[in-house]
């Protein structure tokens, strides 16, 4: 994603100065000093002082397609804002989320649970090969929609410890990192982009 920074003065409402940035970058900017790119899906402020702010949103010219995604709660988490979700838009996404998941373990599992709380889903799934994991999308309100999915290897059903945590991060390599991390030997990319080789106990 290709995030625009903007940069205020006080009591000046154009921007003094524009950065077109892709997301994850840090700016050094002559105003406020060092300002982080950070993924956003709509306008907010990221930062505020005596002396100016930093406002970020998708940059207009170069819009993130919807066509890569292939799974609708993919979609969702791209255009809702969930801290003032109505209860049905949660349901819809909770729905969606629970639908994408079954269809794209179907072929690898013999069995998935599903935990709904307000802004998170959670639960385990066990693969044909019999391991055990468990996995949640995360506080959707705050920073999950952008760290991913947590997903670890699990004793049973009821181990909500169990092994290292892996990150799947929403985006279009979604269904790849997420059977990745059911192999024998998954590659997981965290959030720095380092891969790490986590074996399946």
């Amino acid at each position: 994603m290709i995030v625009r920074m903007r940069i205020f003065k006080v009591g000046v409402k154009k921007p003094g100065k524009t950065y077109t940035v892709p997301d994850g970058s840090w700016v050094q900017t002559e105003l406020l000093g060092a300002q982080h790119a950070s993924f956003v899906t709509e306008m907010q402020v990221t930062f505020k002082n005596d002396q100016g702010l930093v406002m970020l949103d998708p940059d207009p010219a170069n819009p993130t397609p919807k066509s890569k995604y292939r799974l609708k709660f993919l979609q969702m988490i791209d255009t809702v804002t969930f801290s003032t979700a109505t209860e049905k838009i949660l349901k819809e996404f909770n729905y969606a989320f629970m639908a994408d998941m079954r269809r794209i373990l179907k072929p690898h599992i013999k069995k998935i649970e599903f935990h709904q709380n307000y802004y998170e889903i959670n639960g385990f799934f066990e693969t044909r090969a019999g391991h055990i994991f468990y996995f949640a999308t995360g506080d959707l309100r705050f920073f999950a929609k952008h760290y991913g999915m947590l997903v670890r290897t699990a004793k049973d059903f009821k181990d909500y410890t169990g092994g290292p945590n892996m990150t799947v991060k929403y985006d279009r390599q979604f269904i790849d990192n997420l059977l990745g991390a059911m192999k024998a030997k998954g590659v997981i990319t965290d959030r720095a982009g380092k891969k790490t080789v986590v074996p399946v106990r």
